[in-house]
């Protein structure tokens, strides 16, 4: 197993201490406090909160350094139309990709995770990589590229909050989804996948906590 390197270290740390809700948007992000936290020095520090800003969980302000990424209700509810249109085309690319092995076996997976999800922030972790498998369907790396510059899994997790969701509802949903998915019944999923979001604009909340 390689070891890894202290930057990502850093990302991993930071990554989990966001999506559990310790560090919470707006928050801000010392290094020198991270640095000492993690028994490091700043500059695996310095890196990973670059890298992560280019990935969309933190923000970066002159004279005031970085901070946990803040997105404003406008910003969360177009996440939606990006979404949307993103994944329907992926579907449309998917061809026969959806039946190899390998794919078949990694969505199962996703949907067995769904049946055991308890909160709301261990379904937006999971509806990440339902989401996620999605569009790699298309099987296009750059196509991916773009989605995942455009998601993320604090961004969606700050949606999700933002909605009026009855969990177990649209878990079922998902694994309906993910289960005429795995037949092939792509038209179907398109249809799914276009009410899903539907539903989701008619019922986002945008009050921001």
């Amino acid at each position: 197993m390689t070891k890894k390197s202290n930057k990502e270290v850093v990302i991993n740390f930071l990554t989990t201490q966001i999506l559990k809700g310790e560090l919470k948007p707006g928050m801000p992000l010392r290094e020198l406090h991270i640095a000492k936290e993690l028994s490091l020095s700043q500059a695996p520090v310095r890196e990973a909160l670059r890298q992560m800003e280019g990935g969309g969980l933190v923000q970066y302000k002159p004279r005031c350094g970085s901070s946990v990424k803040c997105y404003t209700s406008e910003e969360l509810l177009a996440t939606y139309d990006v979404r949307e249109a993103l994944e329907s085309f992926a579907l449309t690319r998917c061809g026969a990709v959806i039946f190899e092995p390998e794919q078949k076996a990694r969505l199962t997976e996703i949907l067995n995770d769904f049946k055991v999800v308890q909160t709301i922030n261990q379904f937006s972790e999971v509806d990440y990589k339902f989401h996620n498998a999605i569009v790699e369907l298309s099987n296009n790396p750059l196509y991916c590229a773009v989605w995942r510059r455009n998601m993320n899994r604090l961004q969606i997790a700050t949606t999700v909050k933002q909605v009026k969701l009855n969990l177990k509802e649209t878990i079922r949903e998902h694994i309906e989804m993910g289960e005429l998915l795995l037949e092939g019944k792509i038209e179907e999923v398109n249809s799914h996948l276009e009410q899903h979001y539907k539903q989701l604009r008619n019922n986002f909340n945008g009050e921001l906590v």
